[in-house]
């Protein structure tokens, strides 16, 4: 388990213990094709494909202009 889950798994069970903790966003994911897991049905199919990587492309704008 990665360091925040094991915080957040902590505080969920210790109701004595009161955590409060505030920050800005330091990093994003990327909007990209996972390897860590079965993938979507768009990447399945060979035909999904491109419509899969057109999105992600304008999502990736998108959050440019955003941030």
């Amino acid at each position: 388990m990665h360091f925040d889950g094991a915080l957040s798994t902590f505080v969920k069970r210790n109701a004595g213990v009161r955590a409060v903790h505030c920050s800005r966003n330091l990093v994003y994911q990327r909007p990209s094709r996972t390897n860590l897991h079965a993938v979507s049905v768009l990447d399945r199919h060979r035909w999904l494909a491109p419509v899969a990587k057109l999105y992600r492309a304008i999502k990736r704008l998108y959050w440019r202009q955003v941030r």
